[in-house]
């Protein structure tokens, strides 16, 4: 378990908080990134050495939307250099893993932290286009307008008017 004690000693030095499983070798943890917080799983692998990242958006694709969600991240996953968004068309859960072989004759620490934030970052990145064209059908909009929040969002046509908020 080479490469999932070295996995855990990197995250405690770095300072994140996370469950290990020593039998399965896997890591889980949650990021904080600019728009909203998701799950990571580690899988540290032994024959070959691999480290995989594997992130998931914390909402599901509606069936609905299942199959273009699918074409967008099959365009997406063709601007990506490392790793791949996936799809499961059965829950519409939605994942982003990096599987990065491990070189023995390179720094380990420094393979880690290249794994784990290009991971991070290309979830950061997307994060947000992805959760609002998953979260964008008729039945969101009409419950974001039963919100009735008006002036909040400057393309909101219900709600109070901002005139009802001035000072008398």
């Amino acid at each position: 378990h080479k490469l999932f004690n070295e996995v855990r000693s990197w995250l405690d030095a770095e300072k994140f908080s996370f469950s290990a499983n020593v039998e399965n070798t896997s890591i889980q943890l949650r990021l904080d990134l600019n728009h909203g917080l998701v799950p990571v799983r580690l899988l540290c692998e032994e024959s070959p050495v691999i480290l995989q990242v594997v992130c998931s958006l914390p909402v599901k694709a509606p069936r609905e939307k299942i199959f273009g969600t699918s074409l967008a991240l099959l365009r997406l996953n063709a601007r990506i250099r490392m790793g791949a968004f996936h799809l499961d068309t059965e829950d519409g859960l939605i994942m982003f893993r990096l599987s990065q072989l491990i070189q023995p004759d390179s720094d380990l620490r420094k393979q880690i932290r290249e794994a784990f934030y290009t991971a991070r970052n290309t979830m950061d990145v997307n994060f947000l286009p992805l959760t609002l064209f998953v979260c964008s059908t008729p039945n969101v909009r009409i419950s974001v307008s039963k919100l009735n929040l008006g002036g909040c969002f400057p393309d909101a046509t219900s709600g109070p008017s901002h005139d009802r908020f001035k000072w008398n």
